[in-house]
């Protein structure tokens, strides 16, 4: 059997040159100078027709490390206060469709001491529950629960026992015994008092960084952070960021943005 003839490699076409009339052409060069945290071949305008033509230099053999930083296109280019204020008439348009016990119009500022961290303990509870489970599931057990252990300090006094018995049907027990460990730690190192920012609330065992975004900002009006995987993709689409979404630098990066926002 004779040999294959080698085939003489083909050349791939060039790239198409940038359109100059897309809306997000201005935003190419500020989101591909900036110090993100990835790496630029991550940004979708690398495959799209928009994308400029690259630089002649070579890119470095190792990258360094930097910080996760911002690029400008958040404060120019993005508008976030324009945002801000289509996320908020959005939410005032759906929240007595979406009413949850725990959410209530409340001022902050003219709320006790004591009122707040009830405030705090209530969306704290939900936000546990909430995790892996639908909202029209949680609804009737956070009001069971509430019924049992209408405080934090009430729930401290409770056992692992009690505290199952409640949370019987919701699965994943590991949620309640951190609940009640976190009441604990509250009641015996806090003084009873929750904590009012994101960074204080890290320290009571089993909140997280969505958590306490969520109860720092719900229960005390404070500007925090929270990322989830709705976030994470929303944000991703408004930069145009396309990266693996479980990578740390990718976390890092959208962390950073929401904490801007």
């Amino acid at each position: 059997m004779p040999p294959r003839k080698a085939t003489a490699p083909t050349k791939s076409a060039p790239p198409p040159p940038p359109n100059e009339s897309h809306p997000a052409r201005a935003q190419i060069p500020t989101a591909l100078t900036q110090g993100h945290p990835h790496s630029s071949s991550y940004h979708s305008f690398i495959t799209s027709p928009y994308f400029p033509t690259p630089s002649s230099s070579a890119p470095p053999k190792k990258r360094a490390r930097v910080a996760p930083s911002v690029p400008d296109l958040v404060e120019s280019p993005l508008q976030a206060h324009v945002l801000h204020e289509k996320l908020l008439a959005w939410y005032d348009g759906v929240k007595e469709s979406r009413s949850m016990p725990w959410r209530k119009e409340k001022e902050v500022e003219k709320m006790s001491r004591e009122e707040r961290t009830q405030r705090a303990y209530e969306v704290w509870v939900s936000e546990i529950m909430l995790q892996q489970t639908q909202v029209s599931t949680v609804i009737s057990y956070w009001t069971r629960w509430m019924e049992r252990f209408p405080t934090v300090s009430a729930l401290a006094a409770a056992d692992q026992e009690e505290v199952n018995e409640v949370w019987k049907g919701l699965g994943y027990y590991s949620r309640a015994s951190r609940l009640l460990s976190g009441a604990k730690k509250v009641v015996n190192e806090f003084g009873g008092e929750i904590p009012e920012t994101a960074e204080g609330l890290l320290e009571v065992d089993g909140i997280g960084p969505y958590s306490a975004g969520a109860i720092s900002s719900i229960a005390f009006g404070a500007r925090s952070a929270m990322v989830d995987g709705n976030v994470q993709r929303v944000l991703s689409r408004l930069t145009a960021l396309h990266a693996n979404a479980t990578a740390k630098s990718t976390t890092s990066f959208i962390w950073a943005l929401a904490d801007v926002l």
